[in-house]
């Protein structure tokens, strides 16, 4: 008889829990494991017990992998909603829940500096090695025999997170704001063409004809001082002229562009569509060139 003994002066039910589901897959595949429960002196623990010494690996295996879960998905979760309730107390309870699920999805990607493996690979490898050498482990001295570096992680997932939400939440109020400048703006346009050129984004009329950066700086004078880059400018120009209708052509994929598509969207919402292909998305520099303006053909 081969035994492991799991030890938590608290939480042993939620970590027992988590051992029986990992332990789930080897039970269907006809390995005879047996848990149960014992206390010695103060600390109870869950043991878990099988016959053959050839399921040895898997079951450390199995056990390794649950543990980390446990860890990652409960313990450290835990963890990060108490640190962010206690420093940062004006976050309600629905906000530490969201910024606490983030820093868990967070910490499932992170890699450390110089780290060959993520995280919770590294994590799972590090608890596989203790189950290999001891057979009885105490959850609370595990965790605090590397609590200095899980903390580290823990606290720069915590400000990671809380970074994100406030640029979210500078995001939105702008986004709020841009709207605000719309919704009083008379329309000038029926439609304006917004094309995600290779080099950059091009704004084109109704009539075909392209918004120079010398208008584009005439219309962001009519709504915000100061200086701007050429994506807010596009942004200014598109809510002074208050197209009835805004026409995105993407014909080239940028990572950069996304943004301002994304703003352009939120801002104008029901009035924004995008091409499904025309002259325009496949070679609009060459067509410039040749016309000096974009031939439009808005009878189809």
């Amino acid at each position: 008889m081969y035994r492991y003994a799991i030890g938590a002066a608290k939480q042993l039910d939620q970590l027992a829990s988590y051992i029986d589901k990992g332990l789930q897959e080897l039970r269907i595949e006809g390995i005879k494991i047996t848990t149960g429960r014992c206390r010695l002196g103060s600390v109870c623990y869950y043991t878990v017990e099988w016959m053959s010494k050839e399921d040895s690996d898997k079951v450390q295996i199995s056990l390794a992998r649950a543990l980390t879960d446990f860890l990652t998905e409960f313990w450290e979760r835990n963890w990060i909603r108490r640190q962010i309730a206690k420093e940062y107390p004006y976050y309600d309870s629905d906000e530490v829940e969201y910024l606490s699920g983030n820093a868990v999805k967070y910490l499932s990607l992170f890699r450390r500096y110089g780290a060959r493996l993520l995280r919770k690979l590294e994590m799972e490898q590090e608890i596989l090695q203790d189950l290999k050498v001891h057979s009885i482990l105490n959850w609370e001295g595990l965790v605090r025999f590397r609590l200095r570096l899980y903390e580290k992680d823990l606290l720069k997932a915590i400000e990671q997170v809380i970074d994100e939400y406030l640029m979210d939440r500078e995001y939105q109020e702008f986004v709020k704001l841009l709207r605000h400048f719309l919704s009083v703006q008379p329309p000038r346009s029926p439609l304006i063409h917004l094309i995600m050129d290779q080099d950059w984004p091009r704004l084109v009329d109704h009539d075909g004809f392209q918004i120079t950066d010398e208008d584009l700086n005439h219309f962001a004078e009519d709504l915000i001082d100061g200086d701007l880059q050429q994506e807010d400018m596009l942004i200014s120009t598109l809510i002074t002229m208050a197209p009835s209708n805004v026409l995105i052509h993407v014909p080239v994929q940028k990572t950069e562009d996304q943004v301002l598509v994304e703003t352009v969207k939120r801002v104008f919402e029901d009035r924004v569509n995008f091409c499904k292909g025309c002259s325009l998305c496949q070679a609009p520099m060459k067509i410039w060139e040749q016309h000096g303006h974009f031939p439009l053909d808005y009878s189809k």
